[in-house]
């Protein structure tokens, strides 16, 4: 693979073609592929036999009391609810947001618990200030255990719409962040061989919402990067010993101004926002049991499955109905 320094420094040269393959060796890949997969379905029995045992007989949640926990995003909504829950089940919280008063206030709620707990302020969109934060928590309250990447802006952007600069602070805060936050706390993971990683996607990051293109493709994208992840994490030789969870919740009751632009629209009629606490219960219950990923509703990928099934025009013709009124038409 060509290494990235060199991008765009040396003319394109086109690759050598491919030798066509004899008829011989097509045979001997054929039978190889066979013998790979015969492999692969002896390897899956006892994987299988876990699995039908897990459902009968499910494994008791972890603990993670005495772990560090930081969740960025902290100090309000769901950010708060999870930074909570956490210190409910034993967790020291590291609470990471912009607004400082909050996050402060948030660890303070944590203190009375008798948990240790330290706000900071951190631009997570801003690798040096993620860089210098785990210097501060290492020094402050020791190595990281869980990294929540909550952090997050929804400002309502169609395509033509905002300045380039709030499209790029909208991809920089809800995906660029998780570049920067991971890579400064997944080595200390990897050392220890120990460490959870959640982050929180959308519903959005699962079906692309119009009126909100920007927001919905960097939710798409945390998607996309949560699944790489754990696949490197696979490759690195350390699937066991460091988890992913990704969440993909629908709306959640937060920010006071866009839950009133909504509230009048036919989709909160038919279906309320979330309540942060409960969907930090769900979030938190997922982790616990080191799923992969989790959608609030639980219901959703059933009805996704449904929905997809139906033609395009009744597909339409649904998301008239329940979204016509989420924002008026841009006119370009």
């Amino acid at each position: 693979m060509e290494d990235i320094s060199s991008l765009g420094r040396f003319p394109y040269e086109a690759a050598k073609p491919f030798k066509k393959k004899t008829t011989s060796e097509n045979i001997q890949n054929f039978l190889q592929f066979l013998l790979d997969l015969l492999k692969f379905l002896l390897l899956s029995i006892p994987i299988v036999l876990k699995y039908v045992k897990e459902i009968f007989s499910p494994a008791e949640p972890k603990k993670i009391a005495g772990q560090l926990a930081l969740v960025t995003g902290g100090g309000n909504g769901l950010g708060k609810a999870i930074a909570i829950r956490l210190a409910k089940e034993g967790c020291d919280v590291a609470v990471v947001d912009v607004d400082f008063a909050a996050a402060e206030r948030v660890a303070g709620d944590i203190k009375s618990f008798g948990i240790k707990s330290k706000a900071y302020k951190v631009d997570v969109s801003n690798y040096e200030e993620v860089k210098v934060l785990g210097e501060e928590i290492e020094d402050d309250l020791g190595a990281v255990d869980i990294l929540v990447n909550n952090a997050g802006i929804m400002p309502v952007v169609s395509l033509m719409e905002g300045r380039p600069k709030d499209i790029e602070k909208i991809l920089s805060v809800n995906l660029t962040s998780h570049f920067w936050t991971v890579r400064v706390f997944l080595e200390s993971m990897i050392r220890r061989r120990k460490g959870h990683i959640m982050a929180i996607s959308s519903l959005s990051g699962l079906d692309a919402a119009g009126r909100a293109i920007a927001y919905s493709a960097s939710k798409f994208g945390v998607r996309g990067f949560m699944e790489a992840l754990r696949e490197e994490i696979r490759l690195n030789g350390n699937s066991g010993e460091i988890f992913t969870t990704t969440v993909y919740p629908y709306f959640i009751s937060t920010r006071r101004d866009l839950m009133e632009k909504m509230q009048k629209t036919s989709l909160f009629q038919r279906f309320p926002p979330l309540i942060p606490d409960d969907a930090a219960d769900i979030a938190v219950d997922a982790m616990l049991d080191n799923a992969i990923s989790i959608t609030i509703p639980k219901v959703w990928p059933i009805s996704r499955v449904i929905f997809k099934c139906l033609p395009s025009r009744i597909q339409d013709l649904v998301r008239e109905i329940l979204v016509k009124e989420y924002i008026p038409r841009i006119q370009y």
